[in-house]
């Protein structure tokens, strides 16, 4: 094995919240009693700084992890799953990693394994954190099979005080029906995050001090459809004396 690890992939973003979201940050905190959590949207709905806006106010030890298409193999994803758990605690991915040293490894469920037995080690610790939310960010780059199976096996047998966040453009093959049925899920949809008329004007005088009237909003609201991004964007249109009606869906939807 020969990947080099990023630090600043294992560092939670300092994403500016678009706006702070205490409905959804309350779902999070309830969902958080579950092994599995997943955000789906597409892209410009804020997942990202939803995740990091609750991160910063849940209290508990985390993990960080920023997924992109390098990771799509499993030594490398395995990799920077023990660099993330080391943080919380320096053994936790000793044996993972003497296997991962192994270039022809072909069953990653012995890494997944690895971990789950120093996990169990780790609850024993008198001084081990209470909770920790392991947060992978932009999973829709994950779809090598050696890794939806080692890690769907990982959350099967996930302990009870560690809570997976994933945020993803479109639902991760991770069995989650299934883990809903049984109470082992919670998902957050699109419609889940985006803006109703009055956020997008909370938004609106909040982050770029600009006020509307009602039928601009409405206008405003129709256009978007509560899309994160694009409020933004039609936002600093408007700031530059741009007509709200005259606004083109092909400028918004970028």
């Amino acid at each position: 094995m020969n990947y080099s690890v990023l630090q600043s992939k294992l560092s939670m973003p300092q994403a500016d919240s678009l706006l702070s979201r205490g409905a959804l940050i309350s779902r999070l905190n309830d969902y958080s009693q579950q092994p599995l959590t997943v955000i789906t949207a597409p892209s410009g709905y804020g997942k990202t700084s939803l995740v990091v806006d609750w991160v910063n106010h849940f209290d508990c030890s985390y993990c960080w992890f920023s997924i992109d298409a390098k990771n799509n193999i499993a030594s490398s994803f395995w990799l920077y799953v023990c660099a993330g758990l080391k943080r919380i605690d320096a053994t936790v991915s000793e044996k993972a990693e003497l296997f991962l040293e192994n270039s022809y490894i072909e069953d990653f469920s012995t890494i997944c394994d690895a971990l789950l037995e120093s996990l169990e080690k780790l609850a024993r610790k008198w001084s081990r954190p209470q909770k920790i939310v392991m947060v992978f960010d932009d999973f829709h780059h994950i779809d090598d099979p050696k890794i939806i199976e080692s890690f769907n096996r990982f959350l099967d047998y996930l302990p009870n005080w560690i809570n997976v966040v994933i945020t993803s453009r479109s639902l991760p093959d991770l069995k989650v029906p299934v883990r809903r049925s049984k109470l082992k899920a919670s998902v957050l949809l699109t419609h889940d995050l985006a803006f109703d008329a009055n956020q997008v004007d909370e938004f609106l005088k909040t982050k770029l001090s600009l006020t509307l009237d009602q039928n601009q909003l409405n206008s405003l609201f129709k256009k978007t459809e509560g899309w994160a991004a694009a409020i933004q964007l039609a936002g600093l249109a408007i700031k530059s004396n741009a007509n709200v009606d005259a606004l083109n869906l092909s400028l918004i939807h970028i």
